[in-house]
């Protein structure tokens, strides 16, 4: 199987295994995929059933002219810190498994300075050219928001509140002995519940639609598609990095009939994501 890029790149091109690339996981490199899917067909059809009239644009009001606030500062260059601090190691080389490395607390505290500094820099930058655009200085406007522009800030809380809450559900099914064990647990790439993500999702959006008056039946209606499509895209995942997907042992024989390959039959999910099931003679397993 495939836990993360790096063996998939391995099986296609045939470049090492364990390399930068194991920094993106195969399940969530497909949940990311899978929530873009469902963003794009929910933009689709909310821009369709705006122009049937079911859904209104929405005037709000905006403050432009300010230029960068130090919050804007202080963000930009947190975020650019974390970057410069982790991914340099990460592209020269470290020791063990990228996500444990990312967890961990090293890194390159000079490279993450420099990066953090670049992007206030930026963040400085971005406010003078908007207060060109608005020689007049700091001021409030309203602007007109159709209700597909919303389909960015709904996918983000769906994906967030739905990875929070799968977390959470997956904690209650193991128990952690300990407050460590729990942190443990919830920053680890593994134990997502499927029903835990889709309450904390559901109630992540429908106060999102209640903010912004959306028509809950029809943003149901316009939701249900690209979501259905969005869960298959993200179970290729599941498939691919071989989380939770076997069962027992199939004792069956192969039928004479059968012309398709040994893998549809039965298979054994060599390398999957957690480790677990009955390795294939010959086949590597220390990732």
């Amino acid at each position: 199987m495939y836990p993360n890029l790096s063996y998939i790149l391995h099986a296609l091109i045939g470049t090492e295994r364990d390399n930068f690339f194991s920094i993106i996981q195969t399940f969530g490199l497909f949940l990311a995929l899978g929530t873009i899917t469902a963003a794009l067909f929910l933009r689709w059809d909310m821009r369709r059933r705006t122009a049937l009239g079911q859904f209104q644009p929405s005037k709000e009001r905006r403050v432009v002219g300010a230029g960068a606030t130090a919050l804007d500062y202080v963000g930009s260059a947190l975020v650019g810190f974390l970057i410069g601090w982790k991914l340099p190691p990460l592209i020269a080389g470290v020791e063990g498994p990228a996500p444990d490395f990312i967890l961990s607390g090293e890194g390159n505290v000079g490279t993450g300075v420099l990066v953090a500094a670049a992007f206030a820099a930026y963040t400085y930058w971005q406010g003078q050219q908007e207060r060109k655009r608005y020689p007049k200085g700091k001021q409030e406007v309203e602007v007109t928001v159709q209700p597909w522009e919303r389909t960015n800030d709904i996918a983000i809380i769906a994906a967030l509140s739905g990875i929070v809450g799968a977390k959470v559900f997956g904690i209650f099914e193991v128990p952690p002995s300990s407050i460590g064990e729990f942190f443990q647990q919830f920053f680890s790439g593994q134990g997502l519940a499927i029903y835990g993500g889709l309450i904390a999702g559901f109630f992540g959006v429908w106060w999102y639609m209640r903010k912004h008056n959306l028509a809950f039946w029809p943003m149901a209606d316009a939701i249900a598609p690209g979501m259905l499509i969005g869960v298959g895209v993200g179970r290729i995942g599941c498939q691919l990095s071989g989380d939770g997907d076997w069962g027992i042992d199939n004792l069956n024989p192969q039928p004479d009939w059968w012309f398709l390959p040994d893998w549809m039959w039965a298979y054994r999910y060599p390398h999957n994501v957690i480790k677990e099931g009955v390795p294939i003679p010959g086949c590597e397993v220390d990732y």
